[in-house]
């Protein structure tokens, strides 16, 4: 017993909980972590509901500055921990931009432990889920025409992306899409078939690199989790600049503006509105 509650004094368990979709001030991230996690439990939250309101996001570059925080938070938190005292936890319910851009900051983080929303049972909810081997469904890549250097990217996951919108604001992108079929909510639970989808992201990302694509318009329909795994897949050294799209259903422009994400040197993230894309 005393060495147990050593080790609990000496380790450090950070929870990152994302929060801009929803309101779980109820049902905080932190109070679900198991005790299976031993260390002293530290709340590292990304509160980005005063940018936000009825599901729009009001202040797209106040929030991005907000998730920026996020490395320089965790770092500060780790500063004096042994690395093999530190476990890291990670929930979100954010914006598809910031989830996949908090994916991108922790990418050199050795193991996180993935957390989502349960819609059904309204609690975070670890990935314990099934296999059930279903795996991307990719068109698109083998038809791009040569010297293409500016290409759209539509995965979907839990919805359709609204492919229409996407045309309509890139007429004369070449289109990959990733779809998984059939489509639902409640097939992201398995830890092992998140990864395969990652994995299959990350080469059709690499088979559009090695055909000389230089940017990559980025736009997802997935549940936080699977979103954020795609943003810590994402080599941020090597390959294409990737701007990636924030969707709202019945605005005039439906994509209304993206995060150009921090891929390669000295490249700084920024917002960027989609009736003035540079």
């Amino acid at each position: 017993i005393r060495q147990e509650t050593a080790d609990k004094e000496r380790q450090r368990v950070f929870v990152i909980e994302q929060r801009g979709l929803r309101d779980t001030t109820d049902t905080p991230l932190l109070a679900a972590i198991p005790n299976s996690l031993i260390g002293r439990r530290e709340s590292i939250l990304i509160d980005l509901r005063e940018r936000i309101r009825d599901g729009v996001v009001t202040d797209p570059e106040r929030a991005l500055e907000r998730v920026l925080e996020l490395s320089s938070e965790l770092e500060r938190r780790r500063a004096g921990h042994a690395a093999t005292d530190i476990s890291t936890v990670y929930g979100g319910l954010s914006p598809v931009p910031f989830t996949f851009l908090a994916g991108l900051l922790l990418d050199d983080e050795s193991s996180i432990a993935v957390f989502d929303w349960d819609r059904d049972a309204l609690a975070w909810r670890q990935l314990d889920g099934f296999d059930d081997g279903d795996s991307f469904s990719i068109s698109g890549v083998d038809s791009i025409p040569a010297g293409s250097t500016e290409v759209a990217m539509a995965v979907s996951i839990s919805y359709g992306v609204d492919i229409k919108s996407v045309r309509k604001m890139l007429p004369n992108a070449p289109l990959v899409e990733l779809q998984l079929l059939p489509r639902t909510n409640n097939g992201h639970w398995s830890e092992n078939k998140q990864r395969r989808l990652a994995s299959e992201f990350l080469n059709s990302v690499i088979q559009l690199a090695d055909i000389g694509v230089k940017v990559i318009h980025l736009f997802i329909a997935a549940p936080n989790s699977l979103v954020f795994r795609f943003g810590r897949t994402y080599d941020k050294r090597n390959l294409p600049r990737v701007l990636v799209y924030q969707y709202q259903k019945g605005s005039e422009i439906e994509h209304p503006w993206s995060v150009d994400m921090p891929v390669q040197v000295l490249h700084n993230p920024h917002v960027i509105y989609s009736q003035n894309r540079s």
